[in-house]
């Protein structure tokens, strides 16, 4: 990989971490962001609400301004199905 393709790679990616990682983000275009999700999260209110604010607003930063996403609510998983 070239210097200038690491240095696009690095500015595509999107991490969320709290004391390490739990989410990571490559945004692949206006509107597209690819994710993983670390698999001790993957129920967690309070990760998808933080996840459901950054992707939303394009001031947060994770999408750029012309290609931001509209989210649903939060399912609660702390609830019982």
């Amino acid at each position: 990989m070239t210097a200038r393709g690491t240095a696009h790679l690095a500015g595509s990616l999107r991490v969320w971490r709290d004391g390490q990682i739990l989410a990571v983000g490559l945004v692949d275009g206006a509107g597209l962001i690819r994710m993983g999700i670390a698999p001790s999260v993957d129920r967690d209110t309070p990760l998808a609400t933080r996840l459901l604010a950054d992707l939303s607003d394009p001031a947060r930063g994770p999408l750029p301004a012309a290609g931001f996403v509209a989210l649903g609510d939060v399912p609660d998983f702390r609830r019982p199905s």
